[in-house]
């Protein structure tokens, strides 16, 4: 059990980087003020959830989209909005 919850925050460690990670992309393309890696995930989700084919991954997603763009990974880390 131990090892499932070093895991677990392992993951929201590096999930939190993501909120203040900018793309590099945009950032090499002269974008000043890109969006970060979890809104760029975010949207992926929101744009691929027609793709997605079990229903554990539509309700995942589905979820997830309930919530802001940022909102799903405040809750998991314990922040306030």
């Amino acid at each position: 059990m131990a090892d499932d919850l070093s895991a677990v925050a392992r993951f929201l460690y590096e999930a939190g980087t993501l909120k203040h990670t900018r793309r590099t992309g945009w950032w090499m393309a002269g974008v000043n003020d890109s969006e970060s890696v979890a809104e760029h995930s975010w949207r992926w989700i929101d744009n691929s959830r027609a793709r997605l084919t079990t229903g554990t991954g539509r309700r995942l997603a589905d979820e997830v989209l309930a919530q802001g763009p940022l909102d799903w990974l405040r809750n998991a880390l314990g922040e306030k909005a």
